[in-house]
């Protein structure tokens, strides 16, 4: 799926962890007790970036 999106966007790239919903919760965690300001600096700081797909071109 990813390489099909990709062929139409730019790039698409995963998330490195196999459960994203104990991400998402951690990530709610950490915003909600004011560790970081907002969703994006969560997720800038929790999680790596996994596979990368890039279009192809036929």
């Amino acid at each position: 799926m990813q390489e099909v999106t990709a062929g139409y966007l730019h790039h698409v790239e995963n998330v490195a962890v196999n459960k994203l919903g104990g991400l998402g919760d951690a990530m709610c965690s950490a915003v909600g007790t004011g560790l970081y300001k907002d969703f994006q600096e969560a997720f800038d700081h929790m999680s790596k970036p996994g596979k990368r797909f890039e279009p192809r071109i036929d």
